[in-house]
């Protein structure tokens, strides 16, 4: 059965993972929301269905949610039970600062894995010329243009744009896309209790080797406020094993902070917490599945660091607008 934008569903049966059989005509006369997703082990479909079945409540009374799959009862039974044991939904965690909110997310192993697979099988293969100059400025695909980053110390070094406004049903863009705005509107309900219009405009991915650094800057956005955030992909093992307790002892060459992100959001600087003055800025490990979102005029850079292997991370740029601001203006 091959539905479109616009049909009357008048009959609908199909098996429910619990063994009865889901009729349309049981919801008859209630609100309800009918989704329809990919494969059973889809992690962003996990992930869709955890924020439905966390804002259950904001639905209100006699309103049903229902789930369709594409794929065989006996393998959606097989995710669930598997789904329920891993518990992959987001883990979400605020940290707050004096001036500054941040929000901590762990993204899911397995949808880090597929984010991973599409950049390799189809951004960094787009076009032949990569891999043939360091810091891959000439392929059509770069987003070194609009960049400040220094990714140019080898000829995997490069920053690619990643098509996060392509939705197309199924896409992984699309699924990245759904998940960012996610959890930015987590973000600015913990932090603001704001309901707002999201929208994740542009982003790109950043692969980066022994050398390469980004400079403190910030991003823009289009509207006056406005989010972005950094998802690690992937971190060589000499980050790994940095223990990011003693970021602060960088005496005798210790390498404390190799390819740290550095976060700064006023003028104190270190000795200042010695007399009392609140540290505004902050040295973060890249650990691989973390998502960190912050405001867009947040100032950060990253550090280089020596040795082999690629530090891989994916950006974005959100646009916020508030929803009581646009009632207020009509």
């Amino acid at each position: 059965m091959k539905i479109k934008k616009g049909d009357l569903i008048n009959e609908l049966s199909l098996p429910s993972i619990n063994g009865s059989v889901f009729d349309l005509e049981n919801i008859k006369g209630k609100k309800a929301l009918i989704s329809f997703y990919r494969y059973s082990s889809c992690p962003f479909c996990h992930l869709r269905i955890n924020e439905t079945i966390n804002n259950k409540d904001n639905f209100g009374e006699n309103f049903e949610t229902i789930a369709i799959f594409n794929c065989s009862l006996e393998s959606l039974q097989k995710a669930d039970e598997e789904h329920e044991k891993a518990n992959s939904g987001l883990k979400v965690s605020m940290k707050t600062k004096l001036a500054l909110h941040m929000m901590r997310v762990e993204i899911p192993e397995s949808a880090i894995d597929e984010i991973n697979n599409y950049i390799d099988e189809e951004l960094l293969t787009k076009d032949e010329r990569f891999g043939q100059v360091k810091g891959n400025t000439t392929v059509s695909n770069t987003y070194s243009w609009g960049l400040v980053g220094q990714i140019k110390q080898n000829e995997k070094s490069a920053q690619i744009e990643f098509p996060i406004t392509d939705e197309t049903q199924g896409s992984v863009p699309g699924q990245v896309k759904t998940i960012i705005e996610q959890c930015a509107r987590t973000y600015l309900q913990k932090a603001f209790d704001m309901d707002a219009v999201i929208d994740a405009f542009e982003a790109w991915s950043v692969h980066s080797y022994a050398g390469d650094y980004n400079p403190l800057h910030d991003h823009g956005v289009v509207t006056q406020q406005g989010l972005s955030c950094i998802l690690y992909l992937k971190v060589p093992p000499q980050i790994e094993k940095i223990n990011a307790e003693e970021q602060w002892n960088l005496a005798n060459n210790s390498g404390a902070v190799d390819g740290f992100t550095y976060f700064q959001w006023g003028v104190n600087g270190r000795s200042d917490t010695k007399i009392l003055r609140p540290a505004t800025d902050e040295y973060v490990k890249p650990e691989k599945g973390v998502l960190m979102i912050f405001p867009n005029w947040l100032r950060h850079a990253v550090m280089p660091f020596s040795g082999e292997g690629e530090r891989r991370t994916f950006s974005t740029n959100i646009n916020v607008m508030d929803k009581l601001i646009l009632k207020q203006l009509g």
